[in-house]
């Protein structure tokens, strides 16, 4: 049995650090609290009470992190816990997202977490971006707005008239991502732009404009389709998750992604600083990688091996 104090030594601080950069959902950030007394001496054995609000939720990394399950599906530790420090008055944890309505209008996310011991407290903003996401969802074709429409009788359309169209696409948990081109075809008339001009390809956004118009000079149905050369990530043999910039270490496969010292001084990974391949990792020996994801802490790094 341990026991630890539920409050810190009068005059004692509270500094959280980590949770830089912007993360995505599905990627864990991790971050460290640091409780220091008057003489910025750690406060070991003392109780933290972490919690953050939004949509983010705490987590100790991948649901089911198997070799080849497709990444981003996070354990969910809810919006608040308790940690104990230690001998170097610190606690570590992950936080994560996957689903917000936040994303839906910029594809943008800020939640704060807050550690408390006591009556003393520090507060950190967590950021996300649902750009560029660990894996695709979803393409949305929809007829657009009335106010951008010739024609007063959709889903018909006189010949005279174009029909406008709002695309969007979503990654694996729903969230809108802007900025992804998505080819678009149809079975039938003509895929134009707003000045009648002949297009393939339009962009993701988030807002309501039409991205494209139908056009047709005779009658029949015609429908469209919105095709999204997505992301596709799984977890690698490291827990990591692996996808076009994966590098093949061997045995183990690391995403171009993190890494922190823990406690002890040691390299483990969390998400974003470059480490070097030590011997024993296979024909990759002093390549410069990063890693993801929680588990894939347990790739061991050169002591020299963070920027």
């Amino acid at each position: 049995m341990t026991f630890f104090n539920d409050a810190a030594p009068e005059g004692a601080e509270v500094a959280i650090t980590g949770l830089q950069g912007t993360g995505k959902p599905g990627a864990p950030a991790y971050g460290t609290v640091t409780v220091t007394d008057d003489q910025d001496q750690p406060v070991p054995n003392v109780a933290v009470r972490l919690t953050v609000d939004g949509d983010s939720f705490f987590t100790n990394g991948p649901a089911d992190g198997r070799v080849g399950q497709p990444a981003g599906d996070l354990q969910e530790r809810g919006q608040a816990i308790t940690l104990v420090t230690d001998d170097q008055g610190e606690v570590s944890f992950g936080v994560g997202i996957e689903r917000s309505e936040d994303f839906d209008d910029d594809g943008m996310a800020t939640d704060t977490v807050t550690a408390t011991v006591g009556e003393t407290s520090d507060e950190a903003d967590v950021a996300w971006s649902s750009a560029d996401p660990l894996n695709g969802g979803d393409v949305q074709i929809d007829l657009a707005a009335d106010r951008f429409q010739e024609s007063g009788v959709l889903p018909k359309a006189p010949t005279t008239d174009d029909v406008a169209y709002d695309v969007k696409v979503t990654d694996q948990f729903g969230n809108l991502v802007g900025d992804e081109d998505v080819a678009i075809t149809a079975d039938g008339g003509e895929v134009v732009d707003e000045d009648g001009d002949a297009v393939d390809t339009v962009t993701s956004d988030f807002d309501a404009d039409p991205e494209f118009e139908l056009s047709s000079d005779s009658e029949g149905d015609v429908t469209p389709t919105g095709t999204w050369d997505a992301n596709t990530s799984v977890y690698a043999a490291d827990g990591g998750d692996a996808d076009d910039d994966a590098v093949d270490l061997g045995a183990r496969s690391v995403e171009l992604l993190e890494i922190f010292l823990d406690r002890a001084g040691q390299h483990r990974a969390g998400i974003g600083q470059r480490a070097i391949v030590e011997a024993g990792a296979g024909d990759d020996v002093g390549d410069e990688v990063k890693v993801c994801l929680g588990q894939s802490r347990f790739v061991q790094l050169l002591p020299d091996g963070v920027e």
